[in-house]
């Protein structure tokens, strides 16, 4: 006989932990646990546990109060579970049901999170199975669900092929950015202040205070498998200054090497190229020193926020100032992100859609979407219309 049960947060942790192709950063006790504080909810870590006690089943469940002492109850992720078992689905949802009852909730709202790249047949199974349990599709009613479509690169290739099948625009871009020689490197908690300034600069009305951010990344990094990242995209100008200045010697160099009294055809098409490169490069340089005069010496352009869970990672967070587009430092920030991940081990990378990532040979991965379970479908109907308009 299986039964529902209140579990202790570490054994919950670790059921996840050993979950980690059914499990998604939200079901992660450390966000949870933010999302507790930030959005003043009340979670519950659910097991469903036979009767060795052993978990067969988790959620966690968040509980909204709204009037009358009534409430709402939203599974951000769903159950780390196998939806196409049949039994445990309908054996969970009764469980849940009768929680939901306990709670005096109106509704339980579900976002299931489905890790692998289904095949339409396979979701089409899956939807089934919900709705037979008493699930219908709805939209999804809260912030805190999960998002309906993400963009994710697989890491399980090695590094080089992964590289291999980045267009060809964005690997000139890359190699553009190395010469300039911008730098992305690793942040640390005090990042956070560049994190914020940009996110201030380009888009304030819909940025919270800068504790939510400090909070964010305290719990994310208080346990062994849930890990918050900066990383920040960086041009010093002087030493961007100096390559080019090198750049332009080289190629003057090169020119005062062709004979200009007895131009062939080849050498006149060299020289002009050569002069074009020179006259770009000029102009570039004059860019960059107008911009040193009118900023600091080092600038942050970019800065962006890697959540990593169990061996997957989403980037949760990615800002980028619309100054210097020409170095191309935003397109290599994106891609120390995904060497990072690749190098501690992560298998994919995603983000909200539309993302960058596309340029990177990232592809389109769509939930199977929200779906509603109503309680009291009569009570709900009266308090949603009448007392929460």
């Amino acid at each position: 006989m299986l039964r529902l049960k209140n579990l202790d947060k570490e054994v919950y942790d670790n059921y996840v932990k050993s979950h980690k192709d059914k499990s998604h950063f939200l079901h992660s006790e450390s966000l949870t646990e933010f999302i507790k504080v930030e959005n003043n909810l009340t979670p519950y870590y659910l097991g469903l546990v036979s009767e060795n006690d052993e978990i067969v089943c988790a959620t966690t469940i968040f509980q909204e109060y709204l009037k009358m002492n009534y409430c709402r109850l939203y599974i951000p992720a769903g159950f780390i579970m196998d939806y196409k078992n049949k039994y445990l689905l309908k054996t969970m949802t009764k469980k849940i049901v009768g929680f939901a009852i306990s709670k005096k909730a109106l509704s339980i709202e579900m976002s299931p999170y489905i890790s692998d790249n289904l095949k339409d047949e396979d979701k089409s199974i899956i939807i089934e199975n919900l709705k037979a349990v008493g699930f219908k599709q709805t939209n999804k009613s809260s912030d805190i669900m999960l998002k309906e479509k993400t963009e994710r690169i697989d890491l399980t290739e090695d590094m080089e092929t992964i590289e291999n099948n980045f267009s060809n625009e964005i690997k000139d871009y890359l190699t553009k950015a190395i010469s300039l020689e911008t730098e992305v490197i690793v942040g640390s908690k005090k990042d956070l202040d560049f994190l914020y300034e940009i996110m201030l600069s380009i888009n304030k009305e819909e940025v919270h205070s800068k504790d939510y951010y400090e909070t964010l990344y305290e719990i994310l990094n208080g346990n062994n498998y849930t890990k918050a990242t900066i990383i920040l995209g960086k041009i010093n100008l002087t030493k961007t200054i100096k390559s080019l200045e090198k750049k332009i010697k080289r190629t003057s160099d090169q020119m005062s090497i062709i004979p200009i009294d007895s131009l062939t055809k080849s050498s006149k098409d060299k020289l002009a190229n050569l002069t074009k490169q020179k006259e770009e490069l000029t102009q570039e340089l004059e860019k960059f020193r107008i911009f040193k005069q009118e900023h600091s010496q080092e600038s942050t352009i970019c800065a962006h926020l890697l959540i990593e869970h169990n061996d997957k990672a989403w980037l949760l967070y990615d800002y980028n100032k619309n100054v210097l587009e020409e170095t191309y430092l935003k397109y290599y920030t994106y891609y120390k992100d995904i060497k990072y991940c690749k190098d501690h081990d992560i298998k994919y990378l995603e983000q909200i859609s539309p993302s960058i990532l596309t340029e990177f040979n990232a592809k389109t991965i769509e939930s199977i979407g929200t779906y509603t379970y109503k309680v009291r479908p009569i009570t709900n109907f009266i308090i949603t219309k009448i007392f929460l308009k």
